[in-house]
């Protein structure tokens, strides 16, 4: 009986022994390598991670850069490879794992590869996963990725997706085949939330009878345009719930009819269906056929042209069109732009928004088709749509349909070389906001109006509206400089001095305003007044350091004119008119057209005309002047001045050095 027993421990001893030495999957890491292998585990070895809680991957984990399968390894058949790269943020290279990996045994790859964010490829072509329910955050956070062949898949007992392709960013293309089924999948939710590369899905494969749970499934896929399937069911989306945000963010996806989420502001499961169109809308495309193809509106910069363009083949080198929110992108082209273009292609689309279209577009001179292919019913806001345009002389807007607009402030503002605007066609019914609408303008002289209704708008929304518009006159010779009105006061048409405007009704004749200029030429300085000023004219001065009026201008005229035209011109002063003239020998019809009646000031009206040795000034009436300091000084070889019976120095009050 002893013998027995102590035979039978003999054995059980021999047993633990065998039982001590069994082979198990262990990983050792050495210089950034985790290898994983099989056989007896050594001391320092760590088990394949199976939890985010382990401290001591944690401690190594953000180390590994490469993982090996050692040829040992085919040996094991592991059961579970949830979180085994779980974080390793650094790994870039695994080797060996298409020929040392056997996962027919597995049921869960539940965080596989969670957040391998600098791995870009992955080779899953050996990978048996007939007995796989969890997949969820299997590839979640692998940003880098760009491409993921699932085609050996076969997902027949996978029952959680969630999350299985969330945060990867750069993946651009997932390949799936008929074995790719879902049919027993209960959770799809965020399974591809932020996957911002993917432009194309082909889920034909998928069948969501059984899935409940589709919450943000295709969250932020910005770039997603087409999304294919053979069939899709929601039938088991019992809670509406579990399906919000499911399309939110996909901005550029479309069904096969042109449904489009953005457009139509519903981003639950109610269209995740295959596209009806207008009557039975669908955000997905039946596999086979052929998908819809969106047009975009952007704008193609060649040789000084920007060609507006709305079609679907936008080139590499586009530009979107500019608004507040990508000024910056459009800053280095700016200058460039002589030629606006609206393409044919254009007038079917309908913006919403044309403020800063041209903004600071100094160079432009010209902006051709926009009458036939700029449709602007249904655009609300024109600010500063041709801000600084100060190249541009005219802009046709007669096919401008603005019913809607309801902000037209700074649009013209420093439009500085535009002398005319036909707006005729303007409805201004439901417009705010006009400030600066007109701001700097310094060369518009009319403004051409059918109607135009200020209902919508107050004196603080249409502030400087008109300022610096100093030759602007409405129809009746009203003028912002004038009248010193600047905000939508003045904003009507103009019937004079009861009901002052600065518009023009279309269709009248405008008010002709002449102006008082100088001309000089070959030494001959010609003051007129009248409504054909050349652009060489010289303002008539105001004062002795007038910086318009030269010395080197100044000493060069022998002979001074005043045209016929200048007679209908009633000056207030004559300060410093000829001052410096010092060759000036001659004065011609200053008596028959100088208008005297208004004139309060002579103030160094001759000072320095020191060649001339008599002056008749026989018709002047002086019966208005106050001051004639230093009206004649400096004329050292002046030896007579005739006068007329008009000179009258009864309201003289300043004579000094006269």
């Amino acid at each position: 009986m002893k013998k027995f027993t102590f035979f039978l421990a003999l054995i059980c001893l021999m047993l633990l022994n065998v039982a001590a030495k069994a082979d198990e999957a262990y990983v050792v890491i050495e210089n950034g390598v985790a290898t994983f292998k099989f056989g007896t585990k050594p001391s320092g070895a760590l088990s394949p991670k199976s939890n985010t809680t382990d401290e001591k991957w944690a401690a190594v984990q953000s180390s590994i850069t490469t993982v090996v399968f050692d040829d040992s390894f085919k040996e094991c058949i592991p059961t579970a490879c949830n979180h085994w790269f779980y974080d390793f943020e650094n790994l870039t290279t695994i080797k060996n794992m298409k020929e040392n990996l056997r996962t027919s045994a597995v049921t869960t790859m539940h965080g596989m590869f969670f957040n391998c964010k600098n791995l870009k490829s992955i080779d899953l072509s050996s990978f048996v996963t007939n007995n796989v329910t969890m997949m969820s955050y299997m590839f979640s956070g692998c940003s880098s990725l760009k491409t993921l062949d699932l085609s050996k898949f076969n997902t027949a007992k996978v029952q959680w997706m969630t999350c299985m392709f969330e945060n990867c960013s750069s993946l651009e293309s997932i390949t799936f085949s008929n074995t790719f089924t879902t049919n027993t999948v209960d959770r799809m939710n965020n399974m591809f939330d932020g996957c911002y590369a993917l432009k194309t899905l082909d889920l034909s494969s998928f069948n969501t009878e059984k899935t409940s749970i589709m919450k943000s499934m295709f969250y932020n896929c910005r770039n997603l345009e087409v999304v294919y399937v053979n069939t899709w069911s929601n039938a088991a989306v019992t809670n509406p719930k579990n399906s919000t945000k499911m399309f939110e963010g996909c901005n550029k996806l479309y069904g096969g009819k042109g449904s489009n989420p953005k457009s139509l502001g519903i981003y639950d499961y109610t269209y995740a269906k295959i596209d009806g169109g207008t009557s039975d809308p669908g955000y997905f495309t039946k596999v086979g056929t052929t998908p819809y193809s969106p047009n975009d509106p952007y704008v193609v910069i060649k040789d000084g042209v920007a060609t507006f363009k709305y079609d679907s083949n936008p080139p590499s080198d586009a530009l979107p069109i500019q608004s507040v929110s990508n000024i910056q992108t459009w800053g280095p082209y700016k200058s460039s732009i002589t030629t606006v273009v609206f393409d044919n292609s254009f007038k079917n689309y309908t913006p919403t928004d044309c403020s800063y279209w041209f903004y600071n577009f100094p160079k432009l001179t010209s902006i051709k088709n926009m009458k036939e292919n700029l449709n602007t019913s249904s655009v609300t806001d024109m600010t500063y749509m041709f801000y600084n345009c100060n190249s541009l002389e005219s802009i046709d807007l007669s096919g401008f349909v603005t019913t809607n607009v309801t902000s037209m402030a700074g649009m013209f503002e420093e439009c500085s070389s535009l002398k005319s605007l036909d707006l005729s066609k303007f409805n201004t019914s439901k417009v705010q906001y006009m400030s600066n609408m007109f701001y700097k303008c310094r060369n518009l002289a009319f403004i051409y109006v059918n109607t135009w209704s200020n209902e919508a708008t107050n004196a603080n929304k249409s502030l400087n509206m008109f300022e610096n518009c100093n030759k602007l006159y409405g129809s009746k010779g009203s003028n912002p400089t004038t009248l010193k009105i600047y905000n939508y006061t003045c904003a009507y048409i103009d019937e004079g001095a009861s009901a002052p405007g600065y518009f023009t009704k279309v269709g009248t004749t405008p008010y002709s305003p002449n102006n008082a200029y100088v001309v000089v030429n070959n030494g001959v300085a010609t003051f007129k007044y009248d409504l054909n000023e050349p652009s060489d004219a010289l303002p008539i001065r105001t004062g002795v350091t007038d910086s318009r009026w030269s010395s080197s201008i100044c000493s060069s005229i022998t002979k001074v004119v005043f045209d016929d035209s200048f007679k209908n011109y009633s000056p207030s002063q004559c300060t410093g008119w000829f001052s410096g003239f010092s060759n000036l020998t001659e004065i011609v019809g200053i008596n028959e057209n100088l208008n005297c009646s208004k004139i309060s000031s002579y103030y160094y009206m001759f000072q320095g005309c020191s060649s001339l040795q008599t002056l008749d000034i026989s018709g002047l009436n002086t019966s208005y002047a106050a001051d004639m300091v230093r009206m004649f000084a400096g004329c050292g070889n002046l030896q007579a001045v005739y006068v007329g019976s008009g000179w009258n120095t009864n309201k003289v009050t300043s004579w000094a050095a006269m």
